[in-house]
């Protein structure tokens, strides 16, 4: 019986030929509904759709065509689900990012396709004008968690779940970086920003990535907050959602501040820090007593240090700055005030140590008023 040329190969690959052959015959073809309506059919495994028809669809651009046929066959996509969920691994070892990013959409898995989209966001950018540049990224990728919130259910087994909590988190950490984004725009070319520019050249960090990169945002915010209260209250807003170190995140401020001798900023940081309640006076005494170590080193500060020293709150805090100083009289006049014995024999001490008798001795005749040797 006479059989047509391609009735003809059928035959001999459904005989004696693989799966796989089968649907590549249908593909060079043109038969890209067949080849679907096989792999249904014949249950076939997950390589089989991978190798026959998707590397074929990305390389010739007949992605959308083949999203069109395989909702003709299934508009639930559920026959399609160990297919689709294969498609993904294989786009992402491979870095095919858009393409997995069309099949995310595609498969309404909008959970999975706002991360792509953040990827998109952050990946191999080198500044902060870049990401400022991508920020469209963001409000897409918010869309799509704005559509698993608006459409709650259970969800096929090809897309990822989320409870409403953390859908609301995320949107929550994407609304934060496009502020933060905004806001280093804003001040692109001022000196603060240049300062947290250099202290970030080898690492762009966002609000999505680890607990290092969110304290990097948190110190950008509080720097350029100086001349922007909107952003500093931001940076302060990040410490507690992400439950950072805030003595940490203000040491680094004072520190930075001071490596460059802008003494009047630091007065102006820790005067928002106290006036927004920011902080409580351990803290704050923490951070000056960090910066007087910076400044203290260098001969030329010496009204500078004195200065960052008088605005600690705790006397026991100022008497070890200014113990460190080296102006153990200064320390000695607060410690006698407060009446503190510990103090003045720590004063007493330090006075031993670097040859200053005069304070030595006034040290011990206060000591010895009070009966202690």
């Amino acid at each position: 019986m006479y059989r047509a040329p391609t009735e003809q190969c059928k035959w001999y690959i459904e005989t004696f030929g693989t799966h796989l052959l089968m649907v590549e015959f249908y593909m060079k073809h043109d038969y890209l509904p067949k080849a679907l309506l096989y792999i249904i059919a014949k249950k076939c495994d997950a390589s089989v759709f991978i190798e026959g028809i998707i590397i074929t669809c990305v390389k010739e651009g007949g992605i959308y065509k083949l999203h069109e046929q395989m909702m003709l066959v299934d508009s639930s996509l559920n026959m399609w689900s160990k297919y689709l969920t294969a498609t993904c691994r294989y786009l992402s070892s491979k870095r095919y990012m858009h393409v997995l990013y069309q099949f995310q959409v595609f498969m309404k898995d909008y959970v999975r396709a706002s991360m792509t989209c953040i990827r998109f966001f952050q990946d191999h950018v080198k500044s902060y004008a870049d990401l400022f540049e991508r920020l469209h990224y963001l409000d897409t990728a918010k869309h799509h968690l704005k559509m698993v919130s608006d459409s709650r259910g259970s969800s096929p087994g090809h897309q990822m779940s989320l409870s409403a909590s953390d859908v609301a988190k995320h949107i929550k950490t994407i609304e934060m970086q496009l502020e933060v984004t905004k806001c280093l725009h804003q001040v692109e070319q001022s000196e603060i920003s240049n300062m947290i520019s250099n202290a970030s050249k080898q690492n762009v960090a966002t609000l999505f990535g680890g607990k290092k990169e969110k304290e990097q945002v948190a110190y950008m915010m509080l720097m350029i907050g100086l001349d922007m209260d909107r952003s500093f209250n931001l940076g302060y807003k990040i410490i507690q959602i992400y439950r950072l170190s805030a003595l940490l995140v203000f040491t680094r401020v004072g520190q930075a501040l001071s490596e460059k001798r802008k003494v009047k900023e630091i007065g102006a940081f820790m005067e928002k820090l106290r006036n927004n309640k920011y902080c409580d006076a351990d803290t704050g005494d923490s951070v000056l007593g960090a910066c007087v170590k910076i400044v203290v080193s260098d001969p030329q500060f010496v009204k500078e240090t004195e200065y960052l020293v008088k605005l600690m709150k705790k006397y026991t805090n100022q008497i070890s700055a200014y113990i460190l100083c080296g102006k153990l009289k200064s320390a000695y006049l607060i410690a006698v005030k407060s009446e503190s014995v510990d103090d003045v024999k720590r004063i007493a001490a330090a006075a031993h140590e670097t040859n200053q008798f005069a304070v030595k001795s006034i040290c011990d005749k206060w000591l010895a008023s009070k009966g202690i040797k």
